[in-house]
């Protein structure tokens, strides 16, 4: 993707730059590289995961996790849209029922694709301009209301 498809590496090299005034152009080639690469893995892992069943045995959690989540308790999961956050919700919606909220994709291909590859048993999306009364229902209900920010 870094050399086929360079959408905004133009404007990446400019923020790089702003951001690392001491790095040399070829530094922040790097930088930048290493990002198309990581990002690349992220994308690999995120259609890989829709494709696979997750176990527990691969994906383990810690006792005292696994004692909050067998809890008759509702949660809010909260984590950083960083990285590849939704590998969790797999995991996650093996013990409980989940409220995923999600962002709507301007693309409506993107947002069908996105959207299937997110749908698990157990997991139901909703627009983070969704009902906020039914997102404070699946916590009646003791769900995991699960957000990314």
């Amino acid at each position: 993707m870094y050399y086929l498809f360079p959408l905004r590496k133009d404007v990446a090299i400019k923020n790089l730059e702003i951001a690392f005034p001491k790095k040399t152009s070829k530094e922040i080639k790097k930088i930048l590289l290493n990002s198309y690469m990581h990002y690349g893995l992220l994308m690999f892992e995120f259609l890989r995961n829709s494709t696979k069943k997750t176990t527990l045995g691969i994906n383990s959690i810690n006792n005292q996790t696994e004692e909050i989540l067998l809890k008759n308790e509702s949660l809010i999961y909260m984590t950083a849209h960083l990285g590849n956050w939704e590998m969790s919700i797999p995991i996650l919606s093996q013990y409980k029922k989940m409220l995923v909220v999600v962002k709507e994709q301007s693309n409506s291909g993107g947002d069908r694709f996105f959207n299937k590859a997110r749908k698990y048993k157990n997991v139901r999306l909703i627009s983070k301009k969704g009902s906020k009364r039914i997102m404070l229902k699946s916590l009646y209900e003791n769900s995991i209301l699960a957000l990314a920010s």
